[in-house]
């Protein structure tokens, strides 16, 4: 049976918040004056449930004092919040930030570098893909240093450290075939530029050396091409050397034995 309004009136006066807070007059403190009885009816209600829904709901019901936070504040400063920010953070190599530390952003930059100066992209798509390189290669040497760790560590129990490894050891396989098959999607990607390239450059020499022997001026924007006169005079140079020196090859080491000379 539900005890009478008198009594839940009763239960929490509010004639305790006027004897110690005088100033309840003001809008704000008589708030949370009615907020703290209606909670306090709703907790005189609450007898009638079972047990467990009395330890479910009566935390959210009870009456708190004037100005007290509703909820916790967190970290304020930016070191609180960067520390905060990594509480569950346990090995990374799932994390959407592959730099997790301070500390290492430096030898990030550096290996970054290393393969933007191996694969040269010559566009966004070719960038993207050295970038990716460059951080899955950072998550595979990350693994392998948690590996080393869980090894070396002898207050880790035996099976949680087969667990451990067995979980780093997925990990590494899944980031060694997204590392091969990124490397294949670039080198085909670069390998068909290269080869688009090359055909047209040969066709802006062809059109050069015409009109060098027809005596007249060529400008290779003239026919669309993207590419400076001197780079066309370049690679029609490298060419024609290129096919002297195959026909003086062809000729020395190509002949039948029987026009070698006996030595």
């Amino acid at each position: 049976m539900l005890p009478s309004s008198v009594e839940m009136e009763s239960a929490y006066p509010i004639g305790i918040f006027e004897a110690q807070y005088p100033a309840h007059r003001f809008r704000c403190l008589r708030f949370t004056c009615r907020l703290a009885t209606t909670r306090a009816k709703l907790a005189v209600r609450m007898d009638s449930l079972s047990p467990f829904l009395q330890d479910s709901f009566i935390p959210y019901l009870m009456p708190v004092y004037p100005g007290a936070p509703q909820q916790s504040t967190g970290p304020r400063t930016a070191a609180g919040k960067h520390r905060s920010s990594r509480n569950a953070t346990t090995h990374g190599l799932t994390a959407q930030s592959v730099v997790l530390a301070p500390e290492e952003e430096a030898a990030y930059q550096q290996l970054c570098h290393k393969f933007f100066d191996e694969y040269k992209p010559a566009t966004a798509t070719e960038a993207t893909l050295v970038q990716l390189l460059a951080d899955t290669s950072w998550r595979l040497n990350r693994i392998l240093r948690f590996e080393d760790a869980v090894l070396t560590d002898a207050t880790l129990a035996p099976q949680d450290a087969i667990d451990q490894i067995s979980r780093l050891g997925l990990y590494s396989s899944r980031l060694s075939r997204q590392f091969q098959s990124t490397v294949k999607q670039l080198r085909e990607i670069q390998d068909d530029r290269r080869q688009q390239e090359r055909r047209e450059l040969r066709q802006a020499a062809e059109l050069l050396v015409q009109h060098e022997h027809q005596g007249k001026q060529w400008d290779p924007a003239d026919d669309g091409f993207v590419f400076s006169r001197q780079k066309v005079e370049q690679f029609a140079t490298r060419e024609m050397r290129l096919n002297n020196a195959r026909i003086h090859s062809s000729a020395a080491f190509d002949l039948p034995p029987q026009f070698c000379r006996a030595r």
